[in-house]
């Protein structure tokens, strides 16, 4: 089996090794020395403290004649122990006909970290699922996401996708956008957008945060509005992963001004969907620019 459990298969445990492990979980400024030892259930509690069970990358679950293939990646179990496979990475019978989960177990009578392909889901605290397989052969869903309980950079992934918007004058919500996934887990989406310059002028500059689990977000937004001359600056906080992005015009009706809203969700499709909205705020002049908004899955 190609893959490797961090504190575990290593009989010698070495500052070398320790400090690459800190500098993977965001404490790179931590620094362990060779003439020190250190107990094996402290060092995984160091990354139980920072870390939540699931998979860091990869462990991409795909199928062959009666087999089925972990890929490449990385997770962490409950206790903080961290899989690594590699390149080769990890094959199992795959039983004919039979609905079957794929997972690490963790056995903590005997500390051994091991692949498990089984009819039976499994239970209890001390696994990580990485998929289900139909009876027809068909994976489903992905693998249980692994993600710091601290907020600094560590095992997050991240997606980000860049979609020229422009308000088409609808005011009720519709479907804007649907964007496929290539990871699954994320909890947070973050939105900005630059602006366009229009002579000496910049309209509709925004930044907005949303939690996706809670749906609270809070974005502000900077254009000019009404008097070329004067800058308009707005706020909104929402608790449906809602944002406000734009202060656009719909000249056909009297050149009103409308704040122009984002609703994001992600189905267990694995699809971002992205839901527009408007609603009609003051008189102004027809300034309505597209951007380019910048959207961060993380």
């Amino acid at each position: 089996m190609a893959y490797t459990v961090n504190f575990l298969d290593n009989e010698l445990v070495t500052a070398e090794y320790l400090n690459q492990v800190a500098e993977d979980l965001g404490g790179g400024d931590l620094q362990f020395s060779d003439d020190m030892t250190y107990g094996v259930d402290d060092l995984n509690g160091i990354a139980q403290s920072l870390v939540t069970k699931g998979v860091s990358t990869g462990c991409v679950l795909s199928l062959t004649t009666g087999q089925v293939q972990i890929g490449e990646g990385v997770l962490f179990m409950e206790d903080g122990r961290k899989v690594v496979i590699d390149t080769e990475g990890v094959t199992l019978d795959l039983p004919e006909n039979k609905e079957v989960y794929v997972w690490f177990e963790h056995d903590v009578l005997t500390g051994f970290v091991m692949p498990r392909c089984t009819e039976e889901q499994p239970s209890g605290a001390d696994y990580v699922l990485l998929g289900r397989i139909t009876a027809e052969g068909t994976v489903v869903g992905g693998p249980a996401k692994a993600w710091m309980k601290n907020p600094f950079p560590g095992v997050h992934g991240s997606e980000t996708f860049v979609k020229r918007f422009y308000w088409d004058g609808v005011l009720e919500e519709k479907l804007l956008w649907e964007i496929d996934l290539a990871d699954v887990g994320y909890q947070h989406v973050a939105v900005w957008s630059e602006g366009i310059e229009s002579g000496e002028y910049i309209y509709n500059a925004c930044c907005g945060f949303a939690e996706l689990e809670s749906g609270s977000a809070f974005s502000t937004m900077s254009t000019m509005a009404n008097l070329a001359d004067v800058e308009r600056g707005f706020t909104y906080q929402s608790e449906n992963s809602e944002l406000l992005v734009s202060y656009s015009v719909l000249s056909s009706v009297s050149n009103h001004h409308y704040y122009v809203y984002l609703r994001f969700e992600i189905g267990d499709d694995g699809v971002l969907r992205v839901y527009q909205r408007a609603k009609r705020a003051q008189a102004g002049y027809n300034t309505s620019p597209a951007v380019n908004l910048h959207i961060t899955l993380c």
